[in-house]
């Protein structure tokens, strides 16, 4: 009985950190897709999720950097992309959920280069799911 009480708090510990370690998605605002256009200024190709990097200018002449929140490498991996494919500097136009809290980032939805070749889809896995009735 000892080793029980000792076991179950054990058990539960292990089994909950790593969903705990998960963020929510819930600072994007998912009604919304903004596009903007500018160069790529840096690409973070870690887990759990890549890192974009952009430089937009506004219409006044100032610039700003937006930083957007991607998938893994390994679902880039799946897709096709290779970190190599990303080139510093290279003018691109990316579709993004944008922070609710209209700071100059978002998550990451779809890249566009300048030959055309798209990176990602305007739709993600949560929009998958909630189109076939699985979450709300």
């Amino acid at each position: 009985m000892k080793f029980l009480k000792m076991a179950v708090p054990l058990i539960l510990a292990a089994t909950t950190m790593p969903a705990s370690a998960h963020h929510s998605f819930a600072m994007f605002d998912k009604s919304k897709v903004v596009t903007i256009s500018g160069s790529l200024y840096a690409v973070e190709w870690k887990n759990p999720h890549g890192w974009f990097w952009i430089k937009v200018q506004t219409p006044d002449g100032r610039v700003q950097t937006w930083g957007l929140e991607g998938a893994s490498p390994g679902v880039f991996a799946r897709e096709g992309v290779k970190k190599s494919d990303f080139i510093i500097g290279e003018k691109v136009k990316v579709d993004l959920h944008p922070l609710r809290n209209n700071q100059t980032g978002g998550q990451f939805l779809r890249l566009t280069f300048r030959n055309g070749k798209q990176v990602g889809k305007l739709t993600g896995i949560g929009d998958e799911f909630r189109k076939k009735g699985y979450i709300r």
